[in-house]
């Protein structure tokens, strides 16, 4: 409507009156025609609220007119988060977890901007679609075309739609790229930076205190009747120490989680194996030597080298007629190289068995009656702790089989017990190498008793390498590599349906303000604003008006037809009513 110098009428209903209404020309804004609304009519003398009719705005088409700040920003802002994203994960890379001091682990914080890039990335695609949509629009299309243009970037359901229709190719691909990178951003930044364990091995040298041998005084001393032996206070420690399993220490030792050799005091054993028969059947009245452990320590001259004998005697089978295995193992004192693992200066032995030692050479130690104290007081412990017998004899009343036992061994491995058949067996576990590894973990905590009294004299330089196992954050750079990808083409992708947005007039959107005074421009609730309009402007006039027109979807009263209405003159659809 333009401006001509007279006054102009349209017709006006209310309350079931024509009026006519006076369009009265006001001073114009450059570019824009102004109006304002004059009732006329019986009931209406003065000018109503005033209106601003036909604002007509300059199609501009540029950079600065139409340029999608919203959109735009979003896409740069999405790719701002992916760049925080990559930096969190390198400086995380081979950090320790427990130096990671801020309140929120690194998996939340990727969550978290991957989740935000997933919503600026939305964001920018949203602005993008409205764009392609006027792009098109521009262009002219059928309305078929145009909802398809709109429905392509509704989300997989609609672009899936509009391929299947073969319509709205660009956008509809765009969308489903879009829609992708969302599901997948998050697990593969997430999977992009793991918690492992780091295995790190260095070597060096350090000073242990341990002694290769131990002298025949050190372990006690013996008295005047060669039976007995006085322990020393260093042996009753050692030995005391093992049977209550404390800790060997050595806190001197700056090697954490090392593992070493080193050589010192031991054992190591000779053994042979031997076969006796035994008859059930005709020696039931006499004692039978079922079981027994015997350790002695051979007579020798005076000065010679001297070890301890032990020898283990048992009844393999229930059989009544077979033989007996005799096992007899010398325990000779050498020095030995012990592996051996230290943990913040605790000392433990690598291998569980005697077997595993290496015998490098051996150690003279004096028998008791030559005065040897040492080799006295482990005799002495040894065979108060494992000397053991299990005889046995049939009671001519009962006809059972009735056992003597002494110490404690027989019964320990005792594997059964038929008092009417054959009478007990001790079955295939011997009892050996629990007794030589007894010991061995006394020799080896003498060695390092001795070690550590002697001082400098007593330390060893030991060659390390020690096994540092660190908790770590480790970066997956293959699978961010992926991840980063999948985030810049999504970008990408959603630049491209930007395109064309330099030809449009003004900044669009799909406000159904905008599609509304679109497809009926100056008509209904759009009197007044045309086709350019602003749906920002035409929602900042209507706030501002005292009597903002309300709008319902539904029937209206007067021509029945389902649509959005005035409010007022509308109700809402039955079920089942035809429309």
């Amino acid at each position: 409507m333009s401006y001509s110098g007279r006054t102009e009428y349209h017709s006006h209903w209310e309350d079931g009156h024509d009026s006519d209404v006076a369009l009265q020309p006001l001073e114009p804004e450059q570019g824009s025609h102004v109006y304002q609304v004059v009732a006329q009519g019986p009931d209406r003398t003065e000018p109503s609220q005033a209106v601003p009719l036909n604002i007509k705005r300059p199609w501009k088409p540029g950079f600065f007119s139409s340029f999608p700040v919203l959109g735009i920003l979003s896409a740069v802002l999405g790719v701002a988060f992916t760049g925080l994203a990559i930096a969190l994960i390198r400086s995380c890379d081979k950090l320790e977890t427990s130096d990671w001091t801020f309140p929120y682990q690194p998996s939340v914080l990727l969550a978290a901007t991957s989740a935000i890039s997933n919503a600026l990335l939305a964001t920018a695609f949203s602005s993008g679609a409205g764009v392609y949509f006027w792009r098109q629009a521009v262009k002219g299309h059928k309305l078929t075309d145009l909802h398809y243009n709109w429905h392509g970037g509704q989300g997989p359901t609609g672009a899936l739609t509009s391929l299947v229709h073969f319509k709205a190719v660009h956008v509809s691909l765009v969308c489903l790229f879009v829609s992708l990178t969302a599901i997948v951003r998050g697990p593969l930044f997430q999977q992009s930076l793991r918690v492992e364990t780091d295995v790190h091995w260095t070597k060096g040298n350090f000073s242990f205190p341990i002694a290769r041998t131990v002298d025949s005084s050190w372990g006690g001393r013996v008295s005047s009747n060669v039976a007995n032996v006085i322990y020393s206070t260093n042996f009753s420690s050692v030995v005391a120490g093992f049977h209550n399993r404390e800790a060997m220490t050595v806190p001197s030792v700056p090697c954490d989680n090392c593992t070493v050799s080193v050589e010192g005091f031991g054992f190591y054993a000779e053994c042979s194996t031997s076969r006796t028969p035994f008859n059930m059947t005709q020696h039931f009245r006499n004692h039978i030597d079922l079981f027994s452990v015997n350790i002695t320590v051979p007579v020798s001259e005076e000065h010679a080298p001297a070890d301890l004998t032990v020898s283990v005697r048992r009844k393999l089978t229930q059989e009544c007629v077979g033989l007996l295995q005799v096992e007899v193992c010398r325990v000779k004192p050498a020095t030995l190289r012990y592996d051996i693992e230290l943990d913040n200066g605790v000392v433990t032995l690598v291998h569980d068995s005697w077997r595993d030692d290496g015998r490098l050479a051996p150690v003279t130690l004096l028998s008791p009656s030559a005065g040897g104290g040492t080799l006295g007081a482990l005799h002495h412990y040894a065979e108060t702790t494992f000397k053991s017998t299990f005889n046995t004899k049939k009671d001519a009343t009962s006809g059972l089989w009735d056992y003597d036992t002494t110490g404690t061994l027989g019964s320990i491995y005792l594997a059964g017990d038929d008092a009417r058949g054959c009478a007990a067996y001790f079955g295939k576990d011997n009892p050996m190498d629990e007794i030589i590894n007894t010991l061995r973990a006394i020799a080896f905590r003498m060695a390092l008793k001795a070690g550590a009294l002697e001082g400098e004299s007593g330390l060893q330089l030991v060659p390390y390498s020690t096994r540092l196992v660190r908790t770590i954050y480790a970066a997956d750079y293959i699978t961010l590599s992926v991840a980063v990808t999948f985030s810049i083409l999504a970008t990408v992708v959603t630049l491209t349906v930007f395109w064309g947005w330099l030809a449009l007039g003004r900044t669009v959107s799909l406000s159904p303000l905008e599609l509304g005074v679109a497809f009926s421009p100056n008509n209904g609730a759009f009197v007044g604003f045309d086709g350019n309009s602003s749906p920002d402007d035409m929602a900042e006039f209507y706030k501002k008006r005292d009597d903002e027109p309300e709008v319902q979807y539904g029937v209206s009263q007067s021509t029945g037809y389902l649509g959005m209405h005035e409010q007022t003159q509308t109700a809402r659809p039955r079920r089942g009513q035809e429309l």
